[in-house]
């Protein structure tokens, strides 16, 4: 039997920031964040693509990669943070092709769904079969959780298919349009 008594833990850390998600091409720069200054550190992940004798790096991944950073301070305690870097080939966005306006709290909202490399939605009406704009918003961050509840001038609209369309712009400033439809059920 061994009685043990922790008088204080570290509160040393050592963090790589958030999971990132980029597009084929652009580069990535990982910086950690130390409160201490290691006696020694080392990373493991793709070393080809960073320099493992480096805290910061700069790189461009091909593909999806994870790296750990470990560092070990003077007293000989280990911190580790870990990253995820998503790579994708082109931005998508998608708005669901049906949603119901009914109050349940499920799909009562109709907004387009985009991946984190859009950055902003220039446009995104909604038409009736008429060709009458019965949503639109623009400019804003696709990344916010607003979107159509399925009225018009404050009142419900019956169920019925509806007409889409919106352009969104890539962190690179590419734009992305699209069309389609969209169900009212309730």
């Amino acid at each position: 039997t061994l009685n043990l008594r922790v008088e204080s833990a570290s509160s040393e850390s050592l963090t790589l920031g958030a999971d990132q998600t980029i597009l084929l091409g652009d580069t990535v720069s990982l910086t950690p964040l130390l409160s201490f200054t290691p006696d020694s550190f080392y990373w493991i992940g793709d070393l080809t693509l960073l320099d493992p004798d480096q805290l910061n790096n700069r790189f461009a991944p091909l593909v999806d990669v994870s790296y750990q950073l470990f560092g070990i301070d003077d007293k000989g305690c280990i911190y580790s943070d870990d990253v995820t870097i998503r790579v994708l080939l082109s931005s998508a966005i998608y708005v669901p092709t049906v949603f119901s306006p009914n109050g349940d709290g499920v799909n009562d909202l109709v907004t387009p769904i985009a991946d984190p490399s859009v950055t902003e939605v220039e446009y995104f009406d909604i038409l009736s079969r008429w060709g009458e704009v019965v949503y639109s918003r623009t400019d804003f961050d696709p990344h916010t959780n607003a979107g159509w509840d399925g009225s018009f001038n404050g009142k419900p609209m019956m169920p019925a298919v509806f007409v889409y369309r919106l352009k969104a712009t890539n962190k690179r400033g590419q734009e992305i349009t699209e069309y389609g439809s969209i169900t009212l059920v309730k």
